[in-house]
């Protein structure tokens, strides 16, 4: 009995070890779902780029160009390294040692027929350029035949697994069935047969418990063996730690790569004008920028107001317009005065008065000139006097009753601003025309950090794209709403006057200080704005690869800004359409 227990201990532990073993094999030769890689090479690491033909970047100092090989033609884009621009050349291309022949329809575009299609793997390839005074040698490497890399993702096939269906079942059922089995009978006494049946009944019991035990072992193995088939799957080599060795990019349309970059073909770079520019760090004048509004100059400007209430009418039926052109002491306008009744009738009383005073002393005076020579001299002079100064009153007051005040320009320019018609009343005080001078303007800004403001060395004044040179006035010493008030005089260049500016102009104010800051100037239409609202520029980092950098810039007058960190010197920023590459995805 001893014997037949330890034969059965063996067995199953043989068919144990079997079955992992099987399992682990298993796993071994069917790890990526039933195919065999024995036989298999490495495959070529792909590049970085690939598009719909093989292509091949060539980079050097003055000129950089980009090879696309298709079956049947080949296309070499060249262009200047620094500014991007198209560049027409004198060109030598060599592939393999084999001279072709390039002929150019576009400027920047050469192109040559194949007789025959490359074969597959990597050629060398040299080109030779002479433009101008400048002549330099590129050379690269143009890979024919680059697939996509094989997925690393190791695959298990479950076919096999239906092997162990019927085994298990088989198992399960001999199990059963040998506990199960009936005692054997004996002619024994009666003691003897019962010590006999409970020897066999424990007996099927540990049968039974070892059988359970079996069961459990074999199918912890199984499960086992399903991850060990995942990790070793490849003849027992662990590929968890596996990068794919490049990022292929297919076809020519410009995209963003998972790195972030922007991959964008020389076609498309030519389509949207990508213009690039090198930056140096330096030193630069520390610079500010100001909202400024321009004002009228106090010293070419004028108001005309009415010196008392009345009546504004025309000078020979017609008003000065706005923008007309008026000289120093010309009359503008008429104001007849506006009078009450009371004091038109007491005016008229007193007038009447001083009409019939004034005739009697006209008489008088008649009188006295034809006794002359037998009245004393002093009372013919005085009866003078008296009929000159009735005479005066009498036109004072009929100046006050008809007569019109003239409105005066007190400076030459022109008309800005006027707020009357023919016949509108007007109080004393009230400003009926605005003049300025053709080309007197003042800037007025608000500097909320006036340190160096003292230490200006140039500012302008920057509206609708065109910049205006400033003189520094003065600053303020009393503060509007919590900024310091400062004046700038407009200063009239060629090509340039501030008399195209109207009083109440808003812009910008670019002051540079004489204080030193250091990084690299660009223009200002090479930045952008990012996601989160930090300054961004687009600089190229391959003929046809670009990434976005986030920086911190500083206003710089004539158009530019001061990166103060994010460049080290030396890149090739985008400084034309940046913002049509930022929005690729």
């Amino acid at each position: 009995m001893n014997g037949l227990r330890k034969n059965e201990s063996m067995t199953n532990k043989l068919f144990l070890a079997a079955w992992l073993a099987i399992g682990l094999l298993s796993g071994a030769s069917f790890g990526h779902g039933g195919e065999d890689h024995a036989d298999e090479k490495a495959t070529p690491t792909n590049p970085l780029i690939t598009g719909s033909g093989s292509r091949a970047s060539l980079q050097g100092e003055y000129a950089e160009a980009v090879l696309v090989a298709q079956p049947e033609q080949l296309t070499l884009w060249l262009d200047e390294a620094d500014s991007n621009a198209p560049l027409q050349a004198e060109l030598q291309l060599q592939i393999d040692g084999t001279v072709f022949d390039l002929h150019s329809d576009t400027i920047g575009v050469y192109q040559t027929t194949l007789a025959s299609p490359l074969t597959a793997g990597p050629h060398p390839v040299v080109l030779s350029m002479i433009a101008g005074d400048q002549s330099e040698l590129l050379s690269g490497t143009l890979q024919i035949g680059a697939s996509e890399a094989p997925d690393s993702t190791h695959s298990w096939s479950p076919w096999w697994w239906l092997l162990t269906v019927p085994v298990i079942a088989l198992l399960v059922f001999t199990l059963r069935r040998r506990s199960a089995q009936k005692p054997q009978r004996f002619d024994r006494p009666h003691e003897q047969h019962a010590q006999e049946r409970q020897q066999q009944r424990e007996r099927a019991d540990s049968d039974n418990q070892h059988g359970n035990r079996n069961l459990l072992i074999i199918l912890v193995a199984v499960l086992v063996s399903m991850p060990l088939q995942r990790a070793f799957g490849h003849g027992g080599e662990d590929h968890a730690d596996e990068k794919p060795a490049s990022i292929a990019v297919n076809g020519d349309a410009p995209k963003r790569l998972p790195d972030g970059s922007l991959f964008v073909p020389k076609s498309a770079q030519r389509l949207l004008n990508v213009r690039t520019e090198r930056v140096q760090v330096a030193d630069h004048a520390v610079s500010l920028r100001l909202n400024g509004q321009v004002i009228a100059d106090p010293n070419g400007s004028g108001l005309v107001q009415a010196p008392q209430a009345g009546r504004v009418l025309p000078v020979q039926n017609r008003l000065p317009a706005l923008g007309s052109k008026v000289r120093a002491g010309e009359t503008l306008a008429l104001l007849e005065p506006v009078i009450s009744q009371s004091e038109r009738a007491n005016l008229t009383g007193e007038l009447a008065r001083v009409d019939a005073a004034l005739t009697a002393a006209s008489q008088r005076l008649e009188r006295l000139n034809g006794i002359r020579d037998s009245v004393p001299r002093r009372d013919y002079e005085q009866a003078s006097v008296d009929v000159a100064g009735l005479r005066a009153q009498q036109q004072a007051l009929r100046d006050s009753l008809q007569a019109k005040l003239p409105l005066r320009a007190p400076i030459a320019g022109v008309i800005s601003d006027t707020s009357v018609v023919a016949g509108s009343q007007v109080e004393a005080g009230h400003t009926v025309f605005e003049i300025v001078s053709s080309n007197a303007r003042v800037i007025e800004a608000a500097a909320y950090d006036d340190r160096y403001l003292q230490t200006v060395q140039s500012a302008v004044f920057l509206h609708d794209g065109r910049q205006y040179p400033l003189r520094l006035l003065g600053i303020g010493r009393k503060l509007r709403d919590q900024a310091m008030p400062v004046q700038f005089q407009m200063q009239n260049s060629s090509g340039v006057s501030s008399g195209e500016l109207a009083i109440g102009t808003i812009g910008t104010v670019l002051v540079a200080s004489a204080e030193q800051h250091r990084g690299a100037s660009v223009p200002q239409s090479a930045l952008l704005r990012g996601d989160d609202g930090r300054a961004q520029v687009l600089i190229k980092i391959a003929p046809e690869q670009f990434r976005l950098l986030t920086v911190s810039s500083e206003p710089l007058p004539d158009n530019r800004a001061l990166i103060s960190s994010g460049l080290a010197g030396g890149e090739r920023v985008v400084i034309s359409n940046a913002s049509l590459l930022q929005q690729i995805r």
